[in-house]
């Protein structure tokens, strides 16, 4: 990571947690001796960080910044790219992996076919959680929501966790057997409401 300073970078957008956020905040971190703040990260230019930023406006629209040129470094969730790129090099998910965007893959990717990427800094982010209204719902059906989207039955259905032997993807990929959803408390979340903004 320590080569990106005067790179054109690629967000996802200035509101979006992974693809900007949490980059920044690594970023802010592993340069620590630049003393630099958020709004530092937003533009480009030849007295700036980054020589040019550019938002994606999606995952997608970052790493295909990458892929066509316009960026020389993105930000963006591989979990987005997923259906698009397969790890060729390396343990998925972690820096040093390389990816290759799939000969099949749809547009935009069917124009960067066969191109790879490299994963230079990879954080595990919280997703979003799936929420209810309490203010809408009975007790019972909180605890019927809560038991039905914890359950093995969920835990085990392809359509929401999928391996590369279900077919078609699912929701979310499925990595070992134990996965699945749980109740959250939402002192989870504090370490991201906590970040720079």
């Amino acid at each position: 990571m320590d080569n990106i300073k005067g790179k054109k970078m690629s967000f996802v957008s200035n509101s979006s947690t992974s693809g900007f956020k949490v980059p920044t905040n690594t970023i802010i971190s592993h340069f620590a001796d630049d003393n630099l703040i958020v709004d530092d990260l937003l533009e480009g230019g030849s007295d700036a960080f980054f020589s040019e930023v550019l938002f994606g406006g999606s995952h997608q629209g970052s790493a295909f910044n990458l892929l066509s040129g316009k960026s020389d470094v993105s930000a963006f969730c591989d979990i987005e790219l997923a259906p698009y790129a397969t790890c060729a090099d390396g343990t998925p998910h972690e820096a040093g992996s390389v990816y290759t965007i799939n000969a099949d893959a749809s547009a935009p990717f069917d124009t960067v076919q066969g191109q790879t990427y490299t994963v230079i800094q990879s954080t595990l982010v919280l997703n979003g959680p799936f929420a209810y209204n309490g203010d809408t719902l009975s007790p019972k059906d909180v605890k019927a929501i809560q038991e039905l989207f914890t359950s093995d039955e969920v835990a085990n259905d392809s359509l929401i966790f999928y391996t590369e032997d279900s077919g078609e993807p699912g929701l979310l990929e499925k990595k070992s057997d134990q996965m699945r959803f749980v109740t959250v408390e939402d002192s989870w979340y504090d370490p991201i409401r906590n970040m720079q903004s």
